[in-house]
C-alpha cells in the first residue's frame, strides 16, 4: 500500500497581509511539495480539521489562532514580523516578541523560524526554541519583466529607490531632501509591482530600520531585489552571504550619498553585479534549502 504524505498548512492571517507575505506563503507551499508535503496556504478563518501529530502547521503571525490551540499538529510560527525585546524598540515590537515567549512557553506553538538573525539570536536568549531560516532565492520571487520601460530619466539621472518601511523614521537626509528623484518604497505592499518601480537601472538603497541593529534583511533585498536582478546599495550589516562589490554594493551609512553618486554613473557596472547577485543566489542561497534545514532543526523531517 502506498503511503500516505503528511500535510503542511501554511496558515496566512488575511489582516496582516502584504505583497511579500502572499508571495512568501506560496513559496513555502512550493517548498513543502518539493520535502514530499501535501502543502496548502490557508487562511487563518478556515479552521482545517482532523488534524493529526503527523500534520504541520506554518502560521504566519507571531500567535497561534485559538482554533489550533488544541490540535495535535506540529504548531511552528514562521515570524516576519518586526519583533525586539529592548525599550528603545516601539511596543509593536516589544509585543511581538512578549507574544512569541507566551505561545511557546504555553506550548501553544513548538518553534519559530525567523528571517531575521538578529531576531533568532534575541528569542535564544530568551531561552525560545528560535531557529533561523533566512529567506533566499524562490522561482516565485520573479517577477514577469515589463516591455517598454523607459531605462533612464528624461534628465539623465539615475533614480534611487529607498527601500523600507514607509513609516521608518530612520531615512537619509539627502534621500528626504530630492524626493523628486529619490523615493522611499515600502517594500511591503503592492506598490512593488508598479511599472514605475522595475526599472533594472535604479540604485536600490538598503537600510536598517534602527541604527544599532544592521541586520542582513533577506526578505528585502533577496526575495524582491535581488531575485529581480536589481542592483543594491547597502549599509554594511553585521553579516550576509553576500560579498561586497561582486554580489552587491555595501557602504558605511554616512557614505551612501557619495556611493550613490558614483554608482549612478557606472551602468555596466551595476548591471554586472546585478546578474552576477541574481546568479549567486539562484544557485547558493536558496529559500528550499534553508527551509528544509528549519525542518530538520525542528525536528519535522
Amino acid at each position: 500500500m502506498k503511503a500516505v504524505k503528511r500535510r503542511l498548512f501554511v496558515v496566512n492571517p488575511p489582516n496582516t497581509r502584504d505583497y511579500a507575505g502572499d508571495l512568501l506563503a506560496r513559496a513555502l507551499v512550493a517548498c513543502a511539495d518539493r520535502l514530499g508535503f501535501r502543502a496548502w496556504e490557508v487562511s487563518t478563518k478556515l479552521e482545517v480539521t482532523g488534524l493529526t501529530w503527523e500534520d504541520v502547521l506554518l502560521i504566519m503571525k507571531p500567535v497561534v489562532p485559538p482554533v489550533y490551540h488544541g490540535s495535535l499538529a506540529k504548531k511552528i510560527i514562521f515570524n516576519i514580523h518586526p519583533t525586539c525585546p529592548g525599550e528603545e524598540y516601539s511596543g509593536v515590537y516589544r509585543r511581538n516578541f512578549r507574544n512569541l515567549q507566551q505561545e511557546l512557553a504555553t506550548g501553544r506553538a513548538d518553534a519559530v523560524f525567523d528571517y531575521n538573525e538578529h531576531t533568532t539570536n534575541w528569542m535564544r536568549k530568551a531561552g525560545m526554541n528560535a531557529i533561523y531560516c533566512p529567506v533566499g532565492y524562490h522561482e516565485l520571487f520573479e517577477v514577469p519583466p515589463v516591455k517598454g520601460l523607459k531605462s533612464r530619466r528624461d534628465d539623465g539621472r539615475t533614480d534611487a529607490y529607498l527601500i523600507g518601511r514607509a513609516d521608518c523614521g530612520n531615512r537619509p537626509e539627502w534621500v528626504m531632501a530630492n524626493r523628486s528623484w529619490a523615493k522611499v518604497i515600502d517594500w511591503r505592499e503592492h506598490q512593488w509591482l508598479r511599472p514605475s518601480l522595475l526599472s533594472t537601472d535604479a540604485v536600490h538603497l538598503n537600510v536598517t530600520t534602527r541604527v544599532r541593529c544592521k541586520t542582513f534583511l533577506s526578505m528585502r533585498v533577496i526575495m524582491l531585489l535581488m531575485a529581480n536582478r536589481r542592483f543594491v546599495l547597502s549599509e554594511i550589516p553585521d553579516w550576509s552571504p553576500l560579498k561586497s562589490g561582486e554580489h552587491w554594493a555595501t557602504v558605511e551609512r554616512k557614505g551612501l550619498e557619495g556611493a550613490y553618486q558614483a554608482w549612478a554613473k557606472n551602468d555596466k557596472g551595476r548591471h554586472e553585479i546585478a546578474e552576477a547577485g541574481y546568479q549567486f543566489i539562484r544557485f547558493h542561497h536558496r529559500l528550499d534549502y534553508h527551509f528544509e534545514m528549519a525542518m530538520k532543526d525542528a525536528g519535522v523531517l
